[in-house]
């Protein structure tokens, strides 16, 4: 490395590359992403009676998860 053959230097020296994600010290640029988990909820929804089967009351299925 160029610490040992250096005489004084004032840092050690850069990686030639930038890491991945953003440098430390930065702030975010964006946000993280929200997305609606359509969940129904015990207040909004009827309650079956407990002899009956239960069935989908929604015919749209959950979204998918990414990333």
């Amino acid at each position: 490395h160029l610490r040992t053959k250096a005489g004084c230097p004032a840092a050690a020296p850069k990686p030639s590359r930038p890491g991945p994600g953003r440098p430390p010290g930065h702030p975010n640029r964006h946000r993280a992403a929200r997305h609606d988990v359509h969940i129904v909820t015990a207040a909004t929804s009827n309650k079956p009676n407990s002899n009956t089967k239960k069935t989908k009351t929604s015919n749209s299925p959950r979204p998918r998860r990414k990333g």
